[in-house]
């Protein structure tokens, strides 16, 4: 693997911003991003040394692949003016064209908290995100795709959140859609409460991957995502956390623009869905989690028409009201 620091010479990855197939994840994990980065012991710790002079209280990991300058430029602009300032970005990237590589590389150099990772071969999204938890500095651990663009409170919003709800693991938010040119396709919201988080968790994914934030020590505790998910492997990594009593919870704000050029999903994500979800099964809620499966089953099986037609009535909605009730920044969990 090769580090460049950006303040250094060159940096950052932008890259898969959907999800890419996974290899094996030796590689991902070597010693050079343990040498540059001492994984953080804690939050106290990442407090005590703060953007000034120690590790920062938040790192965001954004896997990159082949993404336009346009779209890399707009995203790390939008991390770069944040309000919360006290952050690292970590960005690993599998571009396959050198150019585009060498274009992520000098933008991700305007600002020094922005770290580029480059794995020496192709390893998949799972590896490459596991790649930035390795070398990740903060207490918290953000995501972000490379061609969504954060707004300005993102950061703030999310870590205001977790300082005041220490027993909240995984924080998520709401999602504004837009299509490749910019134009709105609506808010994609989700349960806010843990509770409803996991009903519904058990017939769709009830987290936006590209918004979470999570404690670097759940990732310590309950391991990273799994490098043989060829997809859905944030669905497998929630239903491994749920079943060991970490507590989510989202917000209801719409945080991150993201960019959704389909609302299909292939083949290899359905399978993998399923794959995940009979991994995780159990006895509890046992009516709810037989008729997610069906229903997945079913889903797959539809033809790509109907999928869409189905996607656009039920997850988007054109005004923005999160659904399931509680407060804006989702309090009054249970």
């Amino acid at each position: 693997m090769v580090l460049w620091d950006a303040g250094m010479s060159m940096s950052r990855h932008p890259g898969h911003a959907r999800p890419q197939s996974e290899d094996d994840r030796a590689d991902a994990l070597t010693a050079p991003a343990a040498a540059n980065f001492a994984p953080c012991e804690g939050e106290a710790g990442a407090r005590a040394g703060g953007s000034a002079g120690g590790r920062p209280l938040v790192s965001l990991v954004i896997p990159c692949f082949n993404e336009p300058e346009s779209y890399l430029e707009a995203c790390f602009s939008s991390i770069t003016n944040q309000t919360y300032p006290d952050f690292e970005v970590l960005v690993i990237d599998e571009s396959s064209d050198l150019s585009l590589a060498a274009t992520c590389a000098a933008l991700c150099a305007r600002d020094p908290r922005f770290h580029y990772l480059r794995p020496p071969r192709r390893i998949g999204l799972p590896a490459s995100l596991n790649m930035g938890l390795a070398a990740a500095r903060g207490a918290y651990i953000g995501r972000a795709d490379a061609d969504d663009v954060q707004e300005p409170d993102r950061l703030a919003s999310q870590v205001s959140f977790l300082e005041r709800h220490p027993d909240i693991g995984v924080l998520g938010c709401a999602l504004r859609a837009v299509d490749d040119r910019g134009d709105l396709r609506g808010i994609r919201s989700y349960p806010l409460t843990h509770r409803d988080i996991v009903r519904r968790m058990q017939v769709t994914n009830t987290m936006a991957g590209c918004g979470v934030m999570l404690r670097a020590s759940v990732v310590r505790a309950h391991g990273e995502y799994d490098a043989s998910f060829k997809a859905a492997e944030d669905l497998e990594l929630w239903l491994r956390l749920i079943g060991r009593g970490v507590r989510f919870a989202n917000l209801a704000a719409p945080l991150v623009v993201y960019r959704q050029e389909t609302t299909d999903r292939n083949a290899v994500n359905w399978r993998e869905n399923l794959r995940a979800r009979l991994r995780h099964f159990s006895g509890s809620d046992l009516p709810l989690r037989l008729l997610g499966l069906a229903i997945i089953a079913a889903w797959s099986l539809a033809p790509s028409f109907v999928r869409r037609g189905i996607y656009a009535r039920t997850q988007l909605s054109r005004d923005g009201a999160a659904r399931d009730g509680g407060g804006h920044d989702g309090e009054g969990r249970r």
